[in-house]
């Protein structure tokens, strides 16, 4: 090696045979000089940290927390080190961040001590089946078949919260730790849309579970009993206070699926999701799988009750049974008209955003500035003179040709609840539309039969029922303009 010495004194290096090194080799090895690496004993008491350009500490029973932040620490240059080896070395994807690259599944080994270690967030195992709790020789058959189907219940929901448990403490702990480090940026994507509101699910069924269906289990099991229906339908919450947490989870669930398929096209977020579906909590269950799951329990219930239903005898208790599976039913069906009209409204959503603007052809040129504020179709807004009851709903559309007095087109017609609405393509072979004719309400208009069985008359009259403008639609077949007259009368009656 050559002396230091020397180097600094532009002196010929004293070494046996050897040429003077020359400027790089000299700045290759003052830079070694000044940051010498470490021992492989110092590599190996921060293997366990987190490979990041920051400090941080991990506790068994904690998040890793970020303890201070040196671009240029000490922790920099070991982690720099490390990378050196190859038993560092992944196929993984990495992030870059200033002179290190962190492995994103390097990262994630560190969050496994804390989710095998942690039993806070498991649940108490429960009996595989309700045979163990008691002796069931003196057990008649009536109330064995009564205790299969109150099993089912608690078995079932214990399974579901352990569920849920896995997307709070496994998936969303994770990306918390992520984002900690700055190594899943959110700018773009909201990355916690994914999940919804699972925090409030979670709550929510745990309180059903501590509150209604554990107490009953517990006293079952000291006393080697059969479980009391009377004690669990007297604990049973109000339904709909406790379950209308699925209606919002419901109402978000086709929009989170978006916002993960879109975040899967960031390698980091994919080996993100790789790294926790691998993991054995999950049991080989993928995200999807789990997300699914909140809106597959609701509509259960009433099927859980009426198994129980079945099998009680005594009059009392089927009289609070069906008590309980009404409620239960109204909220699932609160939620299924929820999402119902959703869909409903982002097909209609859909339809708006095809309109591009309004046919201007019937009004005088120099016409449009005046005219621009009345010229946008809020197909959104609310119905007009209708009960808030009834939304606007797409209920047919489909390809016409138009006739009138002066011309004849090909349209496209779109009938709402309360609106035919007929439009044109912006342009041939576009999905672009533009208004053709103003909208109709259908509670104005009189269907005639055309001479020709594929067309029907279309007479538009005005509030005091006196006729304003006739036009002529012809469909592809008689079936079709049959379709089409029957539809509009349908919306009449609802209007």
């Amino acid at each position: 090696l050559l002396h230091q010495s020397d180097l600094k004194r532009n002196r010929p290096a004293k070494l046996n045979g050897l040429r003077r090194p020359t400027k790089s080799q000299s700045l290759k090895l003052r830079k070694q000089q000044s940051c010498p690496i470490p021992k492989f004993e110092e590599r190996v008491t921060i293997s366990g940290s987190l490979m990041d350009i920051r400090t941080c500490t991990i506790n068994a029973d904690e998040k890793p927390r970020l303890v201070s932040v040196h671009r240029q620490s000490s922790f920099t240059r070991k982690a720099a080190s490390l990378k050196r080896f190859s038993f560092f070395a992944s196929d993984s994807p990495t992030y870059s961040n200033g002179q290190v690259q962190i492995n994103i599944v390097d990262y994630l080994s560190t969050c496994s001590e804390y989710i095998t270690s942690n039993d806070n967030w498991k649940l108490q195992s429960i009996p595989s089946s309700w045979k163990e709790i008691m002796d069931t020789n003196n057990l008649n058959e009536e109330l064995i078949d009564q205790q299969v189907a109150i099993w089912e219940l608690i078995q079932t929901e214990h399974c579901f919260l352990s569920q849920l448990a896995v997307i709070k403490n496994v998936f969303i702990y994770c990306l918390d730790s992520l984002r900690e480090a700055n190594l899943l940026a959110t700018k773009e994507t909201n990355y916690y849309n994914i999940f919804g509101n699972v925090d409030e699910l979670y709550f929510s069924h745990l309180c059903f579970w501590k509150k209604t269906l554990l107490p009953s289990l517990q006293k079952a099991l000291l006393h080697h009993i059969p479980i009391s229906l009377t004690d669990l339908v007297h604990r049973f919450p109000n339904c709909k206070e406790l379950f209308s947490v699925h209606e919002e989870y419901c109402l978000s669930h086709n929009t989170n699926l978006q916002v993960l398929d879109k975040a899967m096209q960031n390698p980091e977020f994919k080996a993100y999701i790789k790294w926790c579906e691998a993991r054995p909590e999950c049991k080989r269950l993928h995200l999807k799988d789990f997300l699914a799951k909140p809106m597959q329990r609701i509509t259960k219930y009433p099927l859980l009750l009426k198994a129980i239903l079945k099998k009680t005898d005594n009059n009392d208790m089927k009289g609070q049974l069906i008590v309980i599976m009404v409620e239960m039913e109204k909220v699932v069906q609160s939620i299924n008209l929820a999402v119902h009209h959703q869909e409903e409204l982002e097909k209609v959503k859909e339809m708006a955003r095809r309109i591009t603007s309004y046919n201007m052809g019937d009004f005088p040129r120099g016409w449009d500035e005046f005219l621009h504020p009345y010229m946008q179709l809020d197909l959104t807004a609310p119905m007009v003179g209708i009960d808030t009851i009834h939304h606007r709903k797409l209920l047919l559309d489909g390809m016409l040709r138009y006739k009138d007095s002066f011309s004849k087109v090909d349209t496209c017609v779109f009938l709402f609840t309360d609106l035919l609405l007929i439009t044109k393509l912006l342009k041939k072979g576009s999905e672009q539309l533009v208004i053709y004719k103003p909208p109709f309400r259908v509670d104005q208009l009189l269907l005639k039969e055309g001479s020709n069985p594929a067309c029907f008359n279309v007479i538009y009259v005005s509030e005091l029922r006196t006729p304003i403008l006739w036009f002529n639609l012809r469909a592809a077949s008689p079936h079709a303009a049959s379709g089409w007259m029957k539809k509009i009368q349908q919306a009449q009656v609802i209007v």
